[in-house]
């Protein structure tokens, strides 16, 4: 299976690619053939790359290595443009749209605008089933709550647990021996 690549075209006829998401700089491919292209001789001045089989050079509008990593930044910002962020304790953190699930009940999380601002919305309940438990995170105000038009979290879980800043975890059950 291909590993997931980053990439966009610009207006010279180039194809960047970020091989991983934390490389330094994007690699250059012919948009025209899909083959890479050559370097220049001094790629730190000229601006410039090479196809093999094109028989113009790809002129870029900075020093070819400079290009490489303002292309690997230009990639990297077209993915955080597409990240949701919600701040936790002063730390914009990624939330993706998630969802787990096993054979009877199913638990999704995502971020919602609320008049209150952002808040992270985890959506739990029987599959197949329209009224879920809804928990909601309001991490600007320190803040937890529960929708109570709908079902109670008591009717849907039977344990929670709890991951703390040092790693440690506990957790609570409706048993005793649960916990």
């Amino acid at each position: 299976m291909v590993e997931q690549k980053f990439h966009i075209i610009d207006d010279s006829g180039i194809k960047w690619w970020l091989e991983e998401y934390v490389s330094k700089s994007a690699a250059p491919y012919c948009a025209k053939h899909h083959l890479p292209l050559r370097y220049p001789a001094n790629p730190s001045i000229h601006r410039y790359f090479f196809c093999p089989d094109c028989t113009d050079p790809k002129s870029v509008d900075k020093a070819a290595l400079t290009q490489m990593i303002y292309a690997a930044d230009k990639i990297r910002a077209k993915v955080i443009a597409k990240l949701e962020v919600i701040n936790y304790n002063g730390e914009l953190l990624p939330v993706a749209k998630t969802s787990t699930k096993n054979n009877e009940y199913g638990v999704t999380a995502q971020i919602m605008e609320s008049k209150h601002g952002k808040q992270l919305v985890i959506y739990a309940g029987k599959k197949g089933v329209h009224n879920k438990a809804q928990i909601f995170v309001d991490t600007e105000n320190g803040k937890l709550s529960f929708d109570h038009k709908d079902l109670k979290p008591t009717e849907i879980f039977a344990k929670i647990e709890a991951t703390f800043i040092d790693g440690s975890k506990m957790s609570i059950g409706k048993n005793a021996n649960e916990a």
